[in-house]
């Protein structure tokens, strides 16, 4: 780096120490929760997190594989999704008005 009289060749030179040692000192880590500790509103019920899962894998396959078949089955499960987060958010509007 200190041999180098071009400023570029210099840069290019630390930040590539600069990114190798960060790197070895703060290594990506995935964490994963578990669905008990995700906040969640109160109507996002189990049925709704296991279609939503089920929404992700298909999102997942449309993105990766995008054949007429998966953006389909995509487009279809997407709406009863939808469908029934509506449901569920007007199931519980109703009960909190009720109680008022």
């Amino acid at each position: 780096m200190f041999q180098t009289n071009c400023p570029d060749d210099a840069y290019s030179e630390f930040m590539k120490l600069y990114i190798d040692a960060f790197n070895i000192s703060f290594p990506m880590v995935e964490i994963q929760f578990k669905n008990e500790y995700i906040k969640r509103e109160p109507w996002f019920t189990q049925g709704l997190i296991k279609s939503a899962k089920t929404k992700a894998k298909l999102f997942s396959k449309k993105m990766s594989k995008p054949s007429e078949h998966n953006l389909n089955s995509y487009r279809e499960f997407n709406i009863l999704h939808k469908q029934l987060q509506k449901q569920f958010i007007m199931i519980i509007f109703w009960k909190k008005i009720r109680i008022i």
